[in-house]
């Protein structure tokens, strides 16, 4: 009668018990399916309002596209500074809530009978920067801000918190002074986000409301800065662009001179 040792038992438990790579890999995938991947998406826009005077229908329009994306206030988390012209917006969200909004902007953009109930319109906008898989969200909920407001508490100095670096020559002949007051910009509103998020709960929705201004007036953007972003940056995308490029199916071709590598001939002697 054969039997097994205590040394070949305790071999082929260890070999029923190794994991193989596919295991490894679907139990990774199974881990992950079901975590929520998120997205920024930061622009700058010019619009228009004709009664700006008596207060910022902003608010409630972007709701409004919110709710027509096919998505809740709830969705999404971010920062809009509006001057009466223009406005810079950080907004995050998973990226069908932040695609879904970008195709409600511009039909907004387009239609002049788009929430046509709402005295406001979106005359043109250049996308500053667009993120996936940001990895956590940067703040608590979705706030409006008119820069008027927060200004008139501030000050009216036309100093503002970006950087005053010097550029190189290298960089003056290349013209990258637009992607430095980019970068300048979304660093301010990130740096808010950082701050607001480490406050407790109970606190957070007095503060966003009312003491953003006087806790953190180094990292709110100036109407000025504002203005000189939408102006300067020549090279980035609209919504058509973008949309067309990052929203549109991709088209194959799989041969032809754009083709790469190009296809060898054969020569038959």
């Amino acid at each position: 009668m054969s039997g097994n040792t205590k040394e070949e038992m305790e071999g082929n438990s260890e070999i029923t018990s190794r994991t193989s790579l596919l295991d490894v890999i679907m139990s990774k995938y199974n881990q992950l399916k079901d975590t929520k991947s998120y997205s920024r998406l930061f622009y700058v826009a010019k619009k228009t309002q004709k009664e700006y005077s008596e207060g910022s229908n902003s608010s409630t329009f972007h709701l409004s596209l919110f709710q027509k994306a096919g998505h809740k206030e709830e969705d999404y988390y971010g920062l809009l500074f509006e001057s009466q012209e223009f406005y810079v917006h950080i907004l995050e969200g998973t990226r069908e809530c932040l695609m879904n909004y970008l195709r409600v902007l511009y039909s907004a953009q387009i239609e002049d009978e788009f929430l046509r109930e709402i005295d406001y319109k979106i005359l043109n906008v250049k996308i500053l920067m667009y993120t996936d898989d940001i990895g956590r969200i940067h703040f608590p909920r979705w706030l409006c801000k008119e820069l008027q407001q927060v200004n008139q508490i501030l000050g009216d100095d036309d100093d503002d918190a970006l950087s005053n670096s010097p550029l190189t020559k290298e960089e003056e002949k290349i013209g990258v002074s637009w992607v430095i007051k980019i970068y300048d910009i979304l660093n301010q509103l990130l740096s808010i986000g950082k701050k607001i998020m480490g406050l407790s709960l109970k606190h957070t929705d007095n503060f966003m409301v009312g003491e953003l201004p006087q806790s953190f007036p180094e990292l709110i953007p100036k109407e000025s800065a504002i203005k000189e972003l939408f102006q300067d940056c020549e090279h980035c995308l609209t919504i058509s662009e973008f949309l067309e490029v990052y929203d549109s199916p991709v088209d194959l071709e799989l041969s032809g001179e754009n083709v790469w590598p190009t296809q060898t001939r054969l020569l038959i002697k």
